[in-house]
């Protein structure tokens, strides 16, 4: 049998790693089939692992393994503090460690493409972020669809959510704001979180929700980018309350309502005596709107189409549940690489690469994607670019 090597790893690097993943002791003993004092000498220093048992930690704690051999962790390996804007946060809540490596992993991807556009004044976000939480809602909501390019018709006209997502994502991309996907999180936890940059500006959605409450979601979200604020939103049943304790988590969400369902179109759709046929109404005019039938009662009781007791009790009833995960294998690498991290920096990736900017791995890695599937995803923006030039 051979021996094992002494990986004679930093201790304080050991500890570091775990903890920025939010991982306690007894959570990786557990996953580790480990004793918790075995990791606790390893993190004072009384003893270490063996290398090949680094290598299962570096993998856990998702660090590469140089960096457990460097004597204190550099201040560039720091995940940026992102504000929690949820009503349901207990006093020193932490991240699950799926949401803090989600948060990880597109802070670095947004760090590496504001390295590539900050030289050039133009890649600016082309939006005015000029908006406050003082602003008149509905003037921010009909600048909003006007930027976007966006009308009531042609979100009518989507054939499903699915196709109004795509959208959506697709105008918000086009402002220069990223917007990526990400899974393995439970909706309960998070929905999306945006990280507000001049340059790289990025919302980050839950794939694991359901597609109508994305929607949501994407605007709530690009609302906080335009405030410049950066934080996690939206978790939980009360994503639609109105009655967050954050003034700003209440404008982003009236804004977000206004613009997927401005009041004119919403009074038009609404007859006499809709009480009635409530849930048939609600669902039609979802339905014709293309958005969770949540928002439809909240912008009926910011309407005064309802009173609070009704919408506490609606809400309820129309709750959208999280979309269900399929038992296939998943889509196929280029697909999925593209719901992912999007179109836009799918193709600044390969833009850089195609430049000499970056190495065939690095792109690899902020793609997730192996360098076989290049010429189909070179093929594959191809297409979708000249599908919306037509």
């Amino acid at each position: 049998m051979a021996k094992s090597v002494p990986s004679n790893a930093t201790p304080a690097m050991l500890e570091w790693a775990r903890k920025s993943a939010n991982l306690t002791i007894e959570a990786v003993a557990d996953a580790e089939k480990l004793q918790p004092e075995t990791i606790q000498k390893w993190e004072r220093g009384s003893g270490t692992p063996s290398l090949s048992r680094l290598r299962k930690l570096a993998k856990r704690y998702k660090r590469p393994l140089m960096v457990f051999y460097l004597p204190a962790p550099p201040t560039e390996f720091a995940v940026v503090k992102v504000r929690d804007f949820r009503v349901l946060t207990a006093a020193g809540r932490k991240f699950s460690p799926q949401l803090c490596f989600a948060i990880r992993g597109i802070q670095e991807r947004q760090a590496w493409a504001a390295e590539i556009l900050e030289p050039d004044a133009a890649n600016r976000l082309s939006f005015p972020a000029s908006i406050t939480t003082a602003s008149q809602v509905s003037d921010v909501a009909r600048e909003l669809r006007v930027r976007l390019g966006v009308t009531v018709s042609m979100q009518s006209d989507c054939v499903s959510t699915a196709e109004a997502y795509q959208m959506w994502r697709k105008r918000i991309e086009d402002t220069g704001c990223f917007v990526f996907q990400v899974s393995g999180i439970d909706v309960e936890e998070m929905r999306g979180f945006a990280l507000s940059h001049p340059f790289a500006p990025a919302i980050v959605v839950n794939s694991r929700d359901a597609v109508a409450a994305r929607i949501f979601t994407l605007i709530h979200e690009f609302c906080h980018v335009l405030l410049g604020e950066s934080g996690i939103t939206g978790a939980g049943k009360l994503h639609f309350s109105p009655d967050h304790n954050s003034g700003v988590e209440r404008f982003c969400n009236r804004v977000a309502a206004e613009t997927l369902v401005p009041t004119q179109e919403l009074l038009k759709l609404i007859p006499d005596r809709w009480m009635w046929d409530a849930d048939n109404v609600i669902k039609r005019v979802a339905d014709y709107f293309r958005i969770s039938r949540p928002v439809i009662v909240l912008r009926m009781f910011e309407t005064k189409q309802i009173d609070r007791d009704y919408l506490v009790e609606k809400l309820r009833d129309v709750q959208v549940e999280p979309r269900k995960r399929s038992g296939g294998g998943g889509p196929p690498p280029v697909q999925r690489a593209l719901s992912r991290f999007g179109d836009s920096f799918a193709q600044l990736a390969l833009s850089a690469f195609q430049s000499g900017e970056i190495h065939g791995g690095q792109l690899s890695r902020l793609l997730d994607l192996k360098l076989k599937h290049l010429s189909e995803l070179e093929s594959t923006l191809q297409s979708r670019r000249l599908a919306t030039a037509v």
